[in-house]
């Protein structure tokens, strides 16, 4: 999910500068009427004060995110078939909204090496039966590598 956190960030880049921007103008305001009132009480106590931003925000870090399934259940606490299944639909999801925003003469490869791995039997039959569905669609390839028969 850091990868959806990262594009959102990504969306909202201008108006996450426009919001740097403002606490720094406010810092240094707040600076200076702190200033003014040190020089009313004492001129002699300093003549500037600067205010150093040590670091640049990391907005990233910021935003914690966990996705729970059904009964409230932690993805990450799920068997690791049902986390490959929800990483291989997030990579289509993903190349999927990437397809729509691009130009119409673009194509699509979906490349899986052993995406049966940890499923049960009836998931694997799921995921062929989807790969061939996919594989259907205008200007879209599946390659699948496998070692079950």
């Amino acid at each position: 999910m850091k990868v959806a956190i990262q594009k959102a960030l990504k969306e909202v880049s201008i108006e996450l500068e426009k919001i740097k921007e403002e606490v720094k103008k406010k810092a240094i305001e707040t600076e200076n009427k702190t200033l003014d009132k040190l020089k009313d009480m004492n001129s002699e106590l300093a003549c500037s004060l600067n205010p150093e931003f040590k670091s640049e925000p990391n907005f990233d870090s910021l935003f914690k995110l966990t996705i729970t399934s059904d009964d409230d259940i932690p993805m990450n606490k799920r068997g690791s078939g049902v986390r490959r299944l929800l990483l291989l639909n997030f990579f289509r999801a993903e190349a999927e909204r990437q397809l729509n925003e691009a130009e119409k003469n673009n194509s699509i490869i979906y490349a899986f090496e052993e995406p049966e791995t940890a499923q049960h039997p009836s998931h694997q039959k799921m995921l062929v039966e989807s790969f061939i569905k996919i594989s259907r669609k205008s200007n879209t390839q599946v390659i699948m590598t496998t070692y079950t028969p």
